[in-house]
């Protein structure tokens, strides 16, 4: 996930280069008829396949900088809240250093946190980076297996006739 500008610039870069890689591997694997097909398609399947993740990751930046994403769905709030609250700072268009200065923090110490996946962040830390960018988080806890059902003990007085 692309965090900031400069790692947008970088990727926008990077796909140009795969997307001349790719044209460079079809030109010469077209001169290989001695390989067989699946070898051929294998190469330009893993390099296809590099260049659709950074495409995706390219349209998901634009469209957060643009305020088109609204809602920031997440199937486990845990797991996926770090790179939540990155996909609401981009998408709030806040920079390291304005969410710091609306947290009362230095602009290191919130590159720091993003880029270590908040995992050093207590609860309350991830409740005021998410109330400083507006991110209001609802939402079910369910649980993984069905609970297993105890047996009824039997009453107080029931005992101890069982016991006589």
């Amino acid at each position: 996930m692309l965090q900031n500008e400069r790692e947008f610039q970088n990727t926008k870069i990077q796909l140009g280069k795969m997307e001349q890689a790719l044209e460079q591997a079809q030109t010469k694997l077209a001169g290989r008829p001695d390989l067989p097909e699946i070898v051929r398609q294998g190469h330009l399947n893993g390099i296809t396949a590099i260049i659709g993740d950074l495409r995706a990751e390219l349209s998901e930046y634009e469209a957060l900088q643009s305020g088109q994403v609204r809602a920031l769905p997440m199937q486990s709030v845990l797991a996926e809240l770090p790179a939540t609250l990155v996909r609401a700072r981009i998408a709030r268009g806040w920079t390291h250093k304005e969410l710091a200065l609306a947290l009362g923090t230095s602009e290191q110490q919130v590159q720091k946190d993003e880029s270590g996946g908040y995992a050093k962040a207590s609860l309350d830390k991830l409740n005021r980076v998410a109330g400083a960018l507006g991110v209001s988080l609802t939402g079910r806890a369910r649980l993984s297996r069905p609970v297993k059902a105890r047996a009824a003990k039997p009453a107080v007085g029931a005992r101890r006739k069982a016991k006589s």
